[in-house]
């Protein structure tokens, strides 16, 4: 199985290790790509490039919306739609100063959605 994970250099929160780590670790047979764009307009780019993943993993944690913001959430849901593939989106507007989730805690949690959207099981 093949799994696309996607953030932004500029996102808030980057937590794609420690959730390739906690993937790979309960998971068999997972091949993981991880990419962190320069910019939200490279998010078209990126998914239209993809080699047939079975799931794409999109993590933009921001602080203030924009214009480029909403483009890149109508590309991502045009492709979910158009492509057929599983896409889970961990999109979250936070307060940096406030937001205290570790990157570990945050890896299971869209961890735990990953194995349940792909596999169907629910990790411990």
């Amino acid at each position: 199985m093949k799994i696309e994970l996607i953030t932004f250099s500029d996102s808030e929160i980057n937590f794609l290790k420690p959730l390739r780590l906690y993937l790979s670790s309960n998971i068999a047979n997972l091949s993981i790509s991880e990419t962190a764009l320069d910019s939200l307009l490279d998010l078209p780019k990126k998914l239209s490039s993809l080699k047939d993943p079975d799931l794409v993993f999109v993590s933009i944690f921001y602080s203030l919306s924009s214009a480029e913001l909403k483009i890149a959430l109508e590309r991502l849901v045009d492709f979910e739609l158009s492509s057929g593939k599983k896409v889970v989106k961990a999109i979250e507007k936070i307060d940096p100063d406030d937001f205290d989730e570790s990157e570990e805690a945050l890896a299971k949690k869209y961890g735990g959605i990953i194995a349940k959207k792909l596999l169907n099981i629910t990790l411990r």
